[in-house]
């Protein structure tokens, strides 16, 4: 994503002998051992890029329940300085080759995982067999398979599994969907969603690199368009047809030698709704949402960025913005959620199966724009 926020100081308060005791007992033992005030969920936070720095790490600021407790990280001299700053001891950084090493630190219960989207798989298993929940971005992998093996890892070591859908947690969305649900505007008939920012060729960027992100735009950001027609309408699409542009000489873009620059896709839902979206890196930034229904709209614009979503609906008596909803920490909002999913052990919102039902269109889109055939989803 083209937005980040800047990090913001923290200090920590320690553990007492007490809780760092209960920190290796179950959720649920520990949620019924401590007063409210005292339960945090310690996460180990794998990989050093943007996103941990500078949302997810300052984002345990804004929560009562978690706190980071552990760095996985190729760069030593970055983890140390992070640790540092957030008061996590030396001893609680670790490498991708110790790793594995997790299941002997107490003070974690679950993992934080910001690779690029090969590596979900890999680190999500290996945190299983750890004996660490995991809270994974998305998109959760790169094939359908490696979602499945990622369930399946988790279901066979009894942890949870939760994919970053940092909308399900926004309150301008829930409230969206809430008033889409409420019928008062009458049935939905069309959504249009696009999302798309000019990807910048320098740093290196592992998007770019199909082998690592698994494709272009679509699964970087895309998604989110995907994502939210599904959550928007309550349905699962149906049929799909999509194009892809890649341009090619004379015209040829090297940033896009490997992936596509952008794609258009349609749905079609069972109750009859249609939908348009569209993805791209090679424009200005531009997110949003508009649902069309019988009575009225629901426009989410901008829909899907750090902070600063805005909901607006309409009808024949006017608009109405929505403007007593506040902005929150996203990520923290997630980070919340999913402690408190361990500490209660409920299901999160946005469970590895969420996360293998996008993964599975993607590749659905793919076909679709492939073959210039409408594919038919079961």
């Amino acid at each position: 994503m083209p937005i980040s926020l800047s990090p913001s100081r923290r200090q920590f308060l320690q553990s007492t002998l007490a809780s760092a005791a209960l920190a290796a007992a179950s959720p649920t033992l520990l949620a019924q051992s401590q007063p409210a005030s005292a339960k945090k969920i310690g996460y180990a936070l794998v990989g050093l890029g943007q996103l941990n720095i500078h949302q997810i790490l300052p984002a345990f600021a804004h929560t009562q329940n978690s706190r980071p407790t552990a760095l996985v990280s190729g760069h030593p001299e970055k983890a140390r300085a992070l640790a540092r700053q957030y008061n996590i001891p030396e001893s609680s950084i670790y490498t991708y080759e110790t790793y594995d090493k997790l299941k002997d630190n107490a003070e974690v219960d679950a993992v934080y995982i910001a690779l690029p989207n090969s590596m979900h798989a890999e680190y999500t298993i290996r945190a299983a067999a750890a004996g660490k929940h995991v809270f994974c971005e998305k998109p959760m992998a790169n094939t359908p398979e490696d979602c499945r093996k990622m369930i399946d890892a988790c279901k066979k070591a009894d942890r949870k599994l939760m994919i970053g859908y940092r909308m399900r947690y926004e309150p301008h969305t829930t409230t969206a969907i809430d008033l889409i649900k409420s019928g008062s505007l009458g049935k939905v008939k069309l959504i249009q969603s696009v999302h798309s920012f000019n990807i910048a060729p320098t740093p290196p960027q592992w998007r770019l690199d199909k082998k690592r992100s698994g494709g272009g735009p679509l699964v970087d950001i895309g998604i989110y368009c995907l994502n939210a027609c599904r959550y928007l309408t309550g349905e699962e699409p149906t049929e799909i047809t999509a194009q892809n542009f890649q341009p090619t000489a004379p015209d040829s873009d090297p940033r896009f030698k490997d992936v596509e620059e952008s794609t258009v896709f349609t749905l079609k839902f069972p109750s009859g709704i249609l939908a348009t979206c569209s993805t791209s890196y090679a424009h200005m930034y531009e997110g949003r949402a508009t649902v069309y229904c019988e009575k009225g709209t629901v426009d989410l614009n901008p829909a899907f960025p750090y902070q600063g979503v805005r909901l607006k609906s309409r009808t024949r008596e006017g608009i109405k913005n929505y403007e007593e909803i506040p902005d929150v920490d996203q990520f923290a909002k997630e980070l919340e959620h999913f402690s408190q999913c361990l500490l209660e052990n409920k299901t999160p919102r946005t469970p590895g199966e969420e996360g293998l039902k996008d993964v599975r269109l993607i590749q659905s889109i793919y076909q679709a724009a492939s073959s210039s055939k409408t594919v038919h989803v079961e």
